[in-house]
């Protein structure tokens, strides 16, 4: 499961939030990931191999400095408020 959901980034315009994840002690991750952005919901399916979390995404098509959080599904954790320009 994830247990930490950080480094969230997106260049303005790409359509793509970028974010990495620390998974729990089995060492792998297999759950979805959301994001309520301007009120839709966008999911991503995060399957992450034992010891690599980094370069995971989200395709999205919001425009605009906006605030978000991405929250992970089994795990239960999320990233905390983020203000990017998308």
């Amino acid at each position: 499961m994830i247990k930490r959901i950080e480094n969230v980034d997106s260049k303005k315009g790409s359509g793509v939030i970028t974010f990495d994840v620390d998974v729990d002690n089995s060492g792998a991750a297999d759950e979805d990931v959301s994001a309520l952005i301007d009120h839709t919901n966008f999911v991503t399916h995060v399957k992450v191999p034992p010891g690599d979390g980094s370069g995971q995404s989200l395709s999205h098509t919001k425009h605009g400095l906006l605030t978000f959080h991405l929250h992970a599904e089994k795990g239960n954790v999320s990233s905390g408020d983020v203000t990017l320009d998308l």
